[in-house]
């Protein structure tokens, strides 16, 4: 590939964004699109940075609604590249012009649950980038480490105290112990569940999900990948198992 840029396209080296020729009727719908995007809403939580962050939900709400009504539709592709795993963002204008991103990033465990995190890592970033979402940031010192420090008021004597100290964020060990106590109560919920379909699908539980995201905050990542290949194991024998016992009556 060639490292120059194509004026008429944007397409550089990695062919990381390009558009249509011509492009001025898209790009007029996403500036008025972009007049009543609003900002991600970040409802979803980090339990061991004790952080919130804008999920992908969020961000297709704050400009879902404003880039169809602008008449632009949004197609998010999954492809691979060698070892990293990419999702092409197309924003398609009903006169036919459209913008396209691609984002390629290398996942940290390359199985099913891995590639799915990755891709939808990858989907909200490239969407929030391309129409412009910002994420509301009404907690960004805390999540950054820099929580604003507030002078006690004067003494009678006009002197003034000096900031109390900031009470410590809770250990790791708070968040190990969470994870720890999550596994247990997945690990029993895989062990009762009755629906082999259920089991099949166990990388799409809810909670397998939240807990992914907890152990992958913990690390380091072989780690986390032996503790949720673990679950996945218990769920296939537990699936054997039930099959296995209901054999006699399929005969």
């Amino acid at each position: 590939m060639s490292d120059a840029v194509n004026p008429g396209t944007g397409e550089i080296g990695g062919f990381s964004h390009r558009w249509s020729d011509p492009a001025n009727e898209i790009f007029g719908a996403l500036a008025k699109a972009q007049a009543g995007i609003k900002n991600a809403i970040r409802e979803s939580t980090n339990p061991h940075f004790r952080s919130r962050y804008a999920d992908l939900a969020s961000v297709k709400e704050a400009c879902w609604e404003s880039l169809t009504a602008a008449g632009i539709a949004v197609v998010q592709m999954p492809i691979n590249d060698g070892p990293n795993i990419g999702v092409v963002t197309l924003f398609a204008h009903g006169s036919g012009q459209w913008i396209e991103g691609t984002v390629y990033v290398a996942p940290t465990k390359y199985d099913a649950q891995g590639v799915g995190s990755v891709i939808t890592y990858l989907r909200r970033y490239a969407l929030a980038a391309m129409a412009g979402v910002a994420p509301d940031d009404d907690d960004g010192e805390a999540a950054v480490g820099r929580p604003a420090e507030r002078a006690a008021p004067a003494s009678g004597n006009g002197a003034t105290r000096a900031p109390q100290r900031q009470q410590a964020a809770p250990a790791p060990s708070d968040a190990a112990a969470e994870v720890s106590k999550r596994w247990r109560e997945l690990a029993r919920d895989i062990d009762l569940e009755e629906d082999t379909g259920m089991l099949t699908r166990v990388g799409e539980w809810g909670a397998f999900q939240t807990l992914d995201r907890m152990s992958a905050d913990l690390g380091p990542p072989e780690v986390h990948a032996e503790r949720m290949g673990m679950l996945q194991t218990r769920a296939a024998k537990r699936r054997e198992r039930l099959v296995g016992s209901l054999e006699p009556f399929d005969r």
